[in-house]
């Protein structure tokens, strides 16, 4: 006959616990002393318990369907001065950090957001006030710099970043799919006969994406009509009515539209009509085609990631993380005709 598998119950008998502290203790949940999360661990290490896979997904469905009670607090790490301030910055800001609360009060947890942009703590006394109040866990917003560093002492928490903004600490990773996002929008440009797509980006906007646009751009286009394209520190109209007059894209794709429109506007070219615009980051509320970056789906799912991690103990920087939302097309305006 087989072994019998041993069951919770057995190991909450060899550690002196309840049996619901053995759920709780081998999923890390900072309720449970550390000093018990390890007699319990060792228990189970030493009778070689298994959890069931059955079980464990039916919790979690129980878990995901219905609201659990408040557990514990989330770190959500930003540079704002005060709070609030950094979710103003952008409507991507404000979805991520929405979705992002949403997703932890479904799971039991608050979201609480950690200003670092006003009197600058040490690292170290960061820590401790998280420590002291508790906190096990942070989800670090994306910066305001392309490529920039927090000082903080990541090894005590299991953290989680939004984006590519942040280098250090490398921690886990949480991103819309940028590179995909490009393929699909200069496929979807195709189905409808435009063959010339041109790029246009600011370097900053470039950087902060890891060049992922650019790259995509440039893969998806080799060998065609394409023009090369324009990349500038600050857009300048001048230097975008110039590449335009001698490249002649039949659409532009862009992350910030507006600027791109007004130096149509001067060109007396209509949009929509002689050329086209496509959003990189439009909304599925907006009006401009283009790509959606479901900036909810990325705060929720950096959460989600968060939370697994808690329940396992991954501790420290844990750059081998890495979870990409995948972006989706949105129809709206800004696009000719099909000329397929």
């Amino acid at each position: 006959m087989g072994k019998t598998a041993v069951s919770m119950q057995e190991v909450a008998d060899a550690a002196g616990v309840h049996r619901g502290t053995v759920s709780r203790a081998l999923r890390d949940d900072p309720r449970i002393p550390e000093a018990t999360r390890g007699r319990v661990k060792a228990a189970a290490e030493r009778l070689g318990y298994r959890p069931n896979p059955l079980v464990a997904a039916l919790m979690s469905h129980r878990r995901a369907v219905a609201p659990a009670r408040f557990q514990s607090v989330i770190a959500f790490v930003t540079q704002g001065r005060r709070r609030g301030e950094w979710a103003g910055l952008a409507s991507s800001f404000r979805r991520i950090q929405a979705a992002a609360a949403e997703r932890a009060e479904r799971n039991g947890y608050k979201l609480e957001e950690f200003c670092l942009g006003g009197e600058r703590l040490r690292p170290e006394a960061f820590a401790r006030v998280l420590r002291q109040r508790g906190i096990h866990g942070m989800v670090i917003a994306p910066l305001q710099e392309t490529q920039g560093s927090l000082a903080l002492d990541c090894g005590p928490f299991c953290c989680v970043t939004i984006g590519h903004s942040l280098v250090k600490p490398n921690v886990a990773r949480v991103a819309s799919d940028h590179f995909q996002g490009m393929v699909l929008a200069v496929r979807r440009c195709r189905e409808r006969g435009l063959t010339r797509p041109g790029l246009v980006l600011a370097e900053g906007v470039n950087e902060r994406v890891g060049r992922r646009w650019l790259g995509a751009y440039l893969a998806e286009t080799a060998g065609g009509e394409a023009p090369s394209p324009l990349l500038m520190d600050t857009f300048a109209a001048g230097a975008f009515r110039a590449w335009f007059r001698e490249h002649r894209p039949d659409v532009i794709l862009t992350a910030r539209p507006e600027p791109v429109l007004a130096a149509l506007r001067g060109l007396r070219t209509k949009v929509s009509e002689v050329v086209g615009v496509v959003s990189l980051e439009a909304d599925a509320a907006g009006a401009w085609s283009g790509i959606d970056q479901h900036f909810d789906k990325v705060g929720a799912a950096a959460v989600d990631l968060l939370i697994g991690m808690l329940h396992r103990g991954d501790r420290g920087e844990s750059a081998e993380r890495q979870l990409l939302v995948e972006p989706s097309w949105v129809d709206g305006t800004g696009l000719p005709e099909s000329r397929a």
